[in-house]
């Protein structure tokens, strides 16, 4: 077992750590490689206590680096490109996601096509399950005018963060922000509703969408992240959960490496290819998929302000 207290001297806080001599050795070496200047004089010594000094030094350089082109490339922090356009984020932060990507337009590409032809439906609710701070609750709120969002996050971080870009946006009054969601609370939400749901639960989506509430969902359309990793057999479930009553595709996430030489933009394109594989990398693990179902209960409306006409008038 061990220990740690903190004191405060000079207005600084200097950990005093009494616990194994090893843990205090690596907490001691990960902050010193964040300072040049001691990597300069001990970066050799640093790295024969193993792989992982070097691995942390790497790490903190690319952090850097990515700092520096964001505040280089997107000093205003609005969304460049994409369904999202116009979007404006209030500070530099993302909850485990990539900000650049967000920011350039590029984050989840594959889906971009899904969701114009989203945006040309007449919704009644949305509802984001995983909202993290907002990109897609607070966006399609501009994109849908007087459309009530209800967004859940079990991070109070995250709602802060969500709540704050609503009001940023000026869709705040648009915006519900709940801490969970399970299969009942979504089925009293879109019963008898012509809604959009986005879902990004880490895996939950085992148990949110089921048989026992899937005809509380017939007219709604769906956008699911999929966790086959740690849900083994959740993508079968779900397409057979909803195969009778809407149209799916099962769409892959594009390898980092890829994405450099397949998307274009003129922010990316006046960058080397180092530099574009910083700004368009969501660092997200291989293989990645998500679950689009297109409703064929409901009949399709068209919503009456275009996406277009909405960014332009931000």
């Amino acid at each position: 077992m061990s220990t740690a207290r903190t004191v405060r001297k000079s207005g600084l806080i200097i950990p005093i750590v009494i616990m194994n001599p090893r843990i205090a050795i690596r907490w001691c070496v990960l902050k010193s490689i964040q300072n040049d200047f001691i990597w300069h004089l001990f970066g050799k010594r640093f790295q024969t206590l193993g792989p992982w000094v070097s691995m942390e030094r790497n790490a903190e350089l690319y952090r850097r680096k990515e700092s520096a082109l964001r505040l280089k490339l997107f000093p205003e922090l609005v969304v460049q490109s994409g369904p999202f356009e116009g979007l404006q984020y209030p500070s530099a932060k993302s909850i485990c996601s990539s900000l650049m990507p967000k920011l350039i337009g590029s984050y989840e590409r594959e889906l971009t096509h899904r969701f114009n032809e989203f945006l040309q439906n007449a919704y009644e609710v949305i509802v984001d399950i995983g909202s993290a701070e907002g990109y897609y609750a607070v966006g399609l709120a501009r994109c849908f005018p007087g459309v009530p969002v209800i967004a859940f996050d079990l991070d109070e971080k995250a709602r802060r963060l969500c709540q704050t870009m609503a009001e940023v946006n000026d869709v705040d009054k648009q915006l519900q922000m709940r801490a969970f969601c399970d299969e009942h609370e979504l089925s009293n939400l879109v019963t008898g509703r012509r809604a959009l749901i986005i879902c990004d639960c880490e895996g939950y989506e085992s148990q949110l969408f089921t048989t026992q509430n899937h005809a509380s969902l017939f007219a709604s359309d769906l956008c699911i992240e999929l966790h086959e990793h740690a849900v083994p057999g959740v993508t079968e479930r779900l397409m057979n959960v909803f195969s009778e009553s809407h149209d799916c595709q099962l769409v892959r996430s594009i390898p980092d490496v890829e994405k450099p030489l397949k998307w274009s933009h003129e922010i990316s394109d006046a960058l080397d290819l180092a530099d574009r594989e910083i700004v368009l990398s969501e660092h997200r693990p291989a293989g990645m998929e998500w679950l689009v179902l297109s409703s064929r209960e409901s009949s399709i409306g068209i919503h009456s302000v275009s996406h277009q006409n909405i960014a332009s008038k931000n």
